[in-house]
């Protein structure tokens, strides 16, 4: 339906008196509602999915707001959670791991090459105390030999020291008396037993 224009000499003639204002005004104000209504009924239906760039637009305001996919990828990077590579101490804890990894790899060659020869009449506890790790003890009886990790309640000996002196000492990289008389290695116990370490447990 068309609808009929204003006149523009009635307008200005309500527009003369204070009734006459207060008309317009509410006319003005209903105009404006009902506008208001049929934009946002339009606006609704104007959401339509596109299939190479995802875009909504709210039009016929005139500062319509495109959503596009580089602002999604913007708003999803700064909302996602942390991740593991954000947590402090990831890569220390990798290599911690590493660590007690190849000292129990260690041991259990120890175990390997042990010479149940030379613990012929030998009943002993060595106890293996990590500064930087856990503690292990090696049993030796009856020319057998059992490592276990933990510690024992009346070890023979305990030897002292941190993983690198361990692993330089049973791998012949390092002197094991040299080691004790340095300080890298503390002994408690039978000490003299520690110096059958290498007949029990040769490298060759």
């Amino acid at each position: 339906m068309k609808k009929a224009a204003a006149n523009p000499a009635l307008v200005q003639g309500l527009m003369g008196n204070a009734v006459g204002r207060w008309l317009v005004q509410r006319l003005l104000a209903s105009q404006q509602r009902a506008y208001a209504t049929r934009q946002a009924r339009t606006a609704a239906l104007k959401v339509e999915p596109a299939a190479a760039v995802a875009e909504i637009v709210v039009e016929p305001s005139p500062a319509a707001v495109a959503i596009t996919p580089e602002m999604l990828a913007v708003e999803a990077m700064t909302s996602m959670p942390a991740t593991l590579t954000d947590t402090p101490n990831n890569n220390d804890r990798y290599h911690e791991d590493t660590s007690m990894s190849a000292i129990a790899a260690l041991f259990q060659s120890m175990q390997s090459r042990f010479n149940a020869q030379a613990a012929a009449g030998l009943d002993a506890v060595f106890q293996f105390e990590l500064t930087d790790g856990d503690t292990t003890h090696i049993v030796i009886e009856n020319q057998t030999c059992q490592v276990v990790d933990g510690e024992h309640d009346d070890p023979t000996v305990t030897l002292i020291m941190d993983s690198d002196t361990l692993q330089q000492v049973m791998t012949g990289e390092l002197d094991g008396m040299q080691a004790f008389m340095t300080g890298r290695i503390r002994a408690d116990g039978n000490i003299m037993l520690a110096t059958k370490l290498n007949n029990l447990f040769p490298l060759d």
